[in-house]
């Protein structure tokens, strides 16, 4: 049976395609709306550039782009009854068909990596489980630091709007990707969340009898193609998360004191994306008064602390920067692969628009890991002058 499995994904896949495309087994925004109470009537968001320049390399395309004005998506919250949570990661089957932002809201996310075998099938899954009350924050981007912070952790508004509105739900259990990373278990401590109430998704098939569906947080630009869309973060959903964070460190007093303000944010030297030349580049900002740290040793808390006392940062372009959210007018300098898509940093632009003073991207020749060779001079001049 394992042996037909693959077989029967590849013969499922192009009917699977073309309903997608159509929207035939789609329920959209403004389907579910219907039954929604609105929190934050839509509105227009401008992302800020002022604030960012670019070294080593052109100006992306997409940089003039994200120019201008663009819709706010505003929030939204429903709850909605007779639910199936299917697949894996999971989709929520409503009426039979798949609500479409309970997967990031994004067909191009449902056709590259939603599960059509379980879906089309699902009515011979066993149905595994049975939930009162729930919340969906996984899909298959949620297990990444940088879109568990900016992208799910927004949504748990939902929990503290579902009592101020009235709305009949029990306490929802919380549904999150399996395994659940350490920075997750840590980041439901903070909001209150208790680990009785998590769900680590390991299923195929669960109904749920309300779901608690929120409108994702962040707005769309489709510039390439309309299956897909560029995430644009509005300050106020980023503002949710900050003011949560920032309070997690009252009567934590050792978190906070004695932190560096100016802080070289590396990387494990093994891997992927790192310094070719490491020694010199730590050698260079030690002598302006940076310290190394990484994000990976520390926890979630010391992170938030971390960044909440820093003036000036160094950092190898990666997740540990959605930290940047927590910082209050720092000025950055990000170290970025030269032939790596702008699209992997532009969100990174977004939240230092938000929080940041300036932020200077540098960008560095590298191999096809990604380890960077960092111009020397460039970079003390970029010291010097920050």
């Amino acid at each position: 049976m394992k042996s037909l499995r693959p077989v029967l994904g590849r013969m499922l896949h192009a009917p699977w395609r073309r309903a997608v495309a159509r929207g035939d087994c789609l329920v959209l925004r403004q389907e579910w709306l219907t039954h929604a109470q609105q929190l934050r009537p839509p509105d227009t968001l401008q992302i800020r550039t002022d604030h960012y320049q670019i070294h080593g390399m052109a100006s992306p395309p997409l940089l003039a782009v994200l120019v201008g004005v663009h819709p706010d998506p505003g929030a939204f919250l429903a709850l909605l009854p007779n639910v199936e949570l299917v697949g894996n990661p999971p989709m929520a089957v409503w009426r039979g068909r798949v609500v479409l932002e309970s997967v990031l809201g994004s067909q191009g996310y449902l056709l590259q990596h939603g599960d059509p075998r379980s879906l089309l099938l699902r009515r011979w899954l066993p149905l595994q489980q049975r939930w009162p009350t729930a919340l969906l924050l996984a899909n298959c981007l949620n297990q990444n630091y940088f879109h568990w912070v900016a992208e799910a952790l927004p949504l748990l508004d939902a929990l503290e709007q579902v009592q101020s509105l009235g709305m009949p739900a029990s306490q929802p259990l919380v549904v999150v990707n399996a395994p659940v990373p350490t920075f997750v278990w840590q980041w439901l401590e903070i909001f209150g969340i208790e680990p009785a109430r998590v769900r680590p998704w390991t299923h195929r098939r669960v109904r749920v009898e309300r779901l608690l569906l929120p409108s994702q947080r962040f707005g769309r630009l489709c510039d390439e193609h309309p299956h897909w869309g560029r995430h644009l973060y509005p300050r106020w959903a980023l503002e949710f998360v900050r003011r949560r964070a920032l309070l997690s460190l009252s009567g934590q007093p050792l978190l906070v004191k004695e932190k560096s303000t100016r802080v070289f944010l590396s990387r494990p030297r093994s891997g992927s994306r790192g310094l070719a030349n490491h020694d010199q580049v730590l050698a260079c900002l030690q002598r302006h008064g940076y310290e190394e740290v990484l994000a990976e040793q520390l926890t979630v808390r010391e992170q938030i602390a971390l960044f909440a006392s820093l003036t000036h940062l160094v950092a190898i372009h990666g997740a540990g920067m959605v930290n940047l959210i927590f910082s209050s007018q720092a000025r950055v300098i990000e170290l970025f692969p030269a032939n790596r898509h702008f699209g992997f940093t532009y969100q990174f632009m977004q939240i230092s628009g938000h929080f940041c003073d300036c932020h200077h991207l540098l960008a560095c020749p590298a191999d096809a890991q990604q380890n960077m060779q960092v111009p020397l001079d460039l970079l003390e001049q970029l010291l010097h002058n920050n």
